[in-house]
């Protein structure tokens, strides 16, 4: 049999349970030597209710000696704590976004070009579905694309897709006109549970028509 591959995880959230329950799903495949947590509470919560190895020992998570490690904390950390490990020698699998600003992003290249190995997961742009996407669109069966409707991915990601989509190359020139609506909506499910007692909340619906220089143009329609 292949050796498994032996990762820890960073992080206790929501994000963080994708990675326990593919190891646990795939034990064949992947240990799950780790998850470090940053207090001995949520260590033993994890324990105890996942029946999984938990710590809040960085040292003893680098005795382990992973083949890479998980980085899911959250977005203002998450950069940081990717550069901690590869600082380590260690290669990261880390969340979205990599960075929050340009100069961040410059720092993680740079180390990149020193050898150090980073993969950022949930690339909108490899889901199965945006591939086919994008291999009809290469056809051109629909003609030039010039004009965009997008209404599937938040933020960075979508501003991704319709890179892809209208194959606009980075540091292409754009104007951007934008507003955001608060719409009284029913409450179906978050990440923790779902509701069922017609409950309603306000949700933002963005709007932001984006003219790119060239003639290119995309309407983004977003609601969380």
């Amino acid at each position: 049999m292949e050796r498994k591959i032996r990762f820890i995880i960073i992080g206790s959230g929501w994000r963080a349970l994708y990675y326990v329950r593919i190891a646990k799903a795939l034990k064949n495949r992947f240990e799950l030597c780790a998850l470090l947590c940053r207090t001995k509470e949520k260590a033993e919560r994890f324990n105890t209710q996942y029946d999984i190895p938990a710590t809040t020992s960085i040292e003893e998570c680098v005795a382990l000696s992973p083949d890479f490690v998980v980085v899911a904390v959250d977005k203002a950390h998450l950069a940081a704590v990717s550069i901690e490990w590869m600082e380590r020698g260690i290669p990261v699998l880390s969340e979205t976004p990599a960075a929050m600003d340009i100069e961040t992003l410059e720092t993680l290249w740079s180390y990149h070009q020193k050898g150090c190995k980073q993969i950022v997961n949930e690339q909108y742009l490899l889901y199965p579905s945006n591939i086919a996407r994008t291999k009809l669109l290469s056809k051109d069966l629909l003609g030039p694309r010039d004009y965009l409707y997008l209404s599937l991915a938040h933020e960075y990601h979508g501003a991704c897709l319709l890179r892809n989509f209208l194959t606009i190359p980075c540091g292409t020139p754009f104007s951007i006109m934008a507003k955001a609506f608060p719409f009284n909506t029913r409450e179906t499910l978050s990440r923790y549970k779902h509701f069922s007692d017609q409950r309603t909340t306000f949700k933002n619906r963005s709007f932001a028509l984006f003219e790119f220089e060239g003639g290119k143009v995309c309407l983004y329609d977003f609601d969380s």
